[in-house]
């Protein structure tokens, strides 16, 4: 089920529930979806080339669209300098959570690779903020991906000691 508006969870479940008698929804070829109310309740067809579980065929890709959106820019030359400062005072760019060297894995050619985190959710700023080097955590991609996956929202310290303490129970 898919329901757009979760704080109406509850009473969509029930609802639904009621108006399929008890049963399950259909399952196999066919997804339920579930949008604002029950009148909105249908079954949505998989798309041609989707049936079932064999992928065979492949599934198209490539598809060129356009599409013209607003994003806010983050300052490079901050990251540079953190990075920058990092490599002065360390020789290398370590990963501040799990101690990943992408030159030790990658060679040189991973040489000033390293993702910048912002400390500071950048979402949750309005409007030009100004950001120092200490404003951003030089982490890993796995850890990157994992410091925006996680609730709540961890450090990258957080994240260090939850890998210690997940390797200590090994």
């Amino acid at each position: 089920f898919q329901v757009a508006r979760f704080h109406r969870l509850d009473p969509i479940a029930s609802e639904v529930k009621q108006f399929l008698g008890g049963k399950l929804p259909p399952q196999g070829d066919r997804a339920s979806a579930v949008w604002d109310d029950v009148e909105d309740f249908k079954i949505i067809e998989p798309a041609k080339g989707m049936a079932g579980d064999d992928d065979e065929d492949g599934f198209p890709e490539g598809k060129e669209s356009y599409k013209q959106h607003r994003s806010r820019e983050r300052n490079r030359k901050a990251v540079k300098l953190a990075k920058l400062r990092r490599f002065e005072d360390t020789g290398k760019l370590e990963c501040e959570a799990c101690s990943f060297d992408f030159v030790k894995t990658y060679g040189d050619r991973a040489a000033g690779f390293i993702e910048a985190h912002h400390t500071t959710p950048f979402a949750s700023t309005k409007g030009i903020t100004r950001v120092r080097v200490k404003d951003f955590a030089l982490v890993c991609s796995n850890c990157h991906r994992m410091l925006h996956r996680l609730r709540p929202m961890m450090t990258a310290q957080d994240l260090k000691e939850h890998l210690a303490a997940t390797a200590a129970r090994r």
